[in-house]
């Protein structure tokens, strides 16, 4: 048994302490922290176990879409209709397929001796003659800055620090952190795909808030700002939902992308028409 020391952050009083804690205790955390609890971790292990005894089986008698669609068909409550569920199944395909083909290609390309680095180099260039950039130096190097960019924005945002004027990193002890985290991350994803597909566009997290002041706003290349966006993850369950619920009644988001949590999209559609809910935003 190793012992892994770790900073522990406490949400209530903000406070942090160093620990030594095993291999199984920080598992046992872990489990926690992606299951809720050891239950839904059974189950999900049951459902894994399942889609791969039902693949070993009929791989050779379905296609792959047609089997992958019949098991979602046993989950009806995840599927809001079955076109939905059809094309989750289309878009799961692609995507592994994609990889795979990428992986292949990859190892093709280092079987030749050839360096990842160049691969690299040769995807870039061909992403971005997709995108009709006409010159691929400029256009790596607006990539590579978004990423330098988002990497020291988030490292500014644990910190709560800028890190020009105070260089040593110390964890912030605000109790909206996670909030914090979750805005930058959505602005920054938000940045490194404009910069992928040379658009114009700038997701910005403003320095200061006040009482209804957007989360992220999203600006054109003259600094106009084209959408205001509210980043809501509350808890993915009943609990959070309600509370949810309650912030959306008692602030004015009129005008505003809320950005919730999956699980919520559908509820609050439903309660509030009028708003522009979604669980991400593009």
């Amino acid at each position: 048994m190793t012992n892994t020391h770790s900073i522990v952050v406490d949400n209530t009083s903000g406070s942090i302490s160093n620990q030594e804690k095993s291999e199984e205790e920080l598992a046992d955390e872990s489990l926690i922290e992606i299951f809720d609890n050891e239950e839904n971790a059974q189950k999900t292990s049951s459902v894994i176990a399942s889609f791969v005894e039902s693949y070993s089986c009929q791989k050779n008698t379905l296609a792959l879409d047609v089997w992958l669609n019949q098991e979602f068909s046993k989950y009806p409550e995840i599927w809001a209709n079955e076109d939905e569920r059809q094309q989750a199944t289309l878009e799961i395909i692609d995507t592994v397929q994609k990889n795979n083909d990428e992986k292949v290609d990859l190892y093709a390309h280092l079987d030749k001796g050839k360096s990842r680095e160049s691969w690299l180099a040769r995807k870039i260039e061909q992403g971005a003659t997709a995108a009709g950039v006409v010159n691929t130096g400029q256009y790596a190097q607006q990539v590579d800055k978004i990423l330098e960019n988002a990497n020291l924005e988030m490292l500014e945002m644990v910190s709560n620090k800028n890190l020009e004027d105070n260089p040593d990193l110390k964890i912030s002890a605000s109790r909206q952190l996670h909030g914090f985290i979750a805005e930058s991350d959505l602005a920054n994803q938000f940045n490194i795909n404009a910069a992928s597909s040379s658009s114009g566009l700038k997701a910005e997290v403003p320095k200061e808030i006040t009482l209804n002041s957007p989360d992220i706003l999203i600006k054109d290349g003259t600094g106009k700002v084209l959408e205001k966006i509210q980043v809501k993850l509350y808890q993915p369950n009943e609990r959070g939902l309600a509370n949810l619920k309650q912030d959306i009644k008692s602030h004015d988001y009129s005008n505003t992308t809320l950005v919730v949590n999956k699980e919520h999209v559908k509820e609050l559609q439903k309660e509030f028409p009028d708003l522009k809910i979604d669980s991400h935003y593009e």
